[in-house]
């Protein structure tokens, strides 16, 4: 729910917190503990942490900041955590399996810069409902220590990526939610024809009460015979791979229907020997996924199968 739904419409804006390195945190006015409806802290990684030729050394919160957003979840009021950074942070306590607290929307702002301030109170409050989609995989903490920074070795250990990697992720690539609900309702898969194209047609449903923007991700997956038959011969196969996507932006009880040229070389993997493109034989699966349902995790995607010989 946007913000100005827990907040009273007498009510104003009340001073933040200071930051101090050495004393802490706490309220500019001595009053906001008592008095917030809702708590908006912004944390992330500063020009002084990441810029071009500086590389932040870890994927963790600096000391200070995590201070900050313990003692803004300790409040017990809903809390919105707004992430300001270029690269990926992990934040294990603000994710899933996060001890029971305050209701709590964290918001991936990436480098908003100047203009980016008004967008974002527009999406706070409501008046906006066009959210992104995550472009990447966020890791939990441990993942920086597990994975050898220096190796890009896609599929080597837990792996890399949405399309590798296999271990617990605290936000899954793609992923984002909406003021609104959205569910698929069902998809038509046509069949390969000669020209080794077919055209898959997925319709979506705002199912919710608000107009918004869904992201329809199509991915493809290799069967598991087709896996199992890689993995002997020392192939490494992705999980899944995103071949499409297409953003539609829906009114309330309305549907949308797009189409997908989807074609043989979607299928396709690369060889780990020459480098070249090539397309196994056997069963492949093409998952129709909502990014407010997980983007990649989606657990209700709809699939349709092809075979390739």
């Amino acid at each position: 729910s946007p913000v100005e739904e827990f907040i009273p419409q007498s009510e104003s804006l009340a001073p933040g917190w200071e930051l101090r390195s050495s004393a802490g945190i706490r309220f500019a006015d001595g009053t906001g503990e008592q008095t917030a409806d809702v708590v908006v802290v912004v944390v992330g990684a500063g020009y002084d942490q990441e810029r071009e030729t500086l590389d932040r050394k870890s994927t963790d919160l600096d000391p200070a900041q995590t201070a900050v957003l313990s003692s803004a979840l300790a409040l017990g009021k809903p809390t919105v955590v707004i992430l300001v950074n270029g690269g990926a942070l992990s934040l294990d306590e603000l994710g899933p399996k996060r001890r029971s607290g305050p209701p709590l929307a964290v918001v991936e702002a990436f480098s908003p810069n100047r203009n980016g301030a008004l967008p974002l109170a527009d999406l706070l409050f409501g008046a906006a409902n066009r959210w992104g989609k995550l472009p990447y995989t966020i890791y939990p903490r441990q993942f920086q220590y597990d994975v050898a920074m220096d190796d890009f070795a896609m599929s080597k250990g837990v792996g890399r990526t949405y399309r590798y990697y296999h271990g617990e992720v605290l936000w899954p690539f793609g992923h984002g939610l909406s003021y609104t609900e959205f569910e698929l309702s069902g998809c038509d898969c046509g069949d390969l024809g000669s020209d080794g194209e077919a055209t898959l047609s997925c319709t979506v449903v705002n199912a919710g009460e608000e107009a918004g923007d869904e992201v329809l991700q199509i991915y493809h997956r290799l069967s598991s015979g087709v896996r199992d038959a890689l993995r002997d011969t020392d192939q490494p196969a992705p999980i899944r791979a995103l071949v499409a996507f297409e953003r539609v932006r829906i009114l309330p009880g309305e549907k949308a229907t797009v189409a997908f040229r989807i074609s043989r070389e979607d299928f396709s993997i690369v060889d780990a020997r020459s480098g070249d493109r090539f397309v196994p034989a056997g069963a492949h699966v093409i998952e129709a996924a909502l990014g407010t349902r997980g983007g990649s995790a989606d657990p209700a995607a709809a699939t349709c199968q092809f075979q390739h010989s």
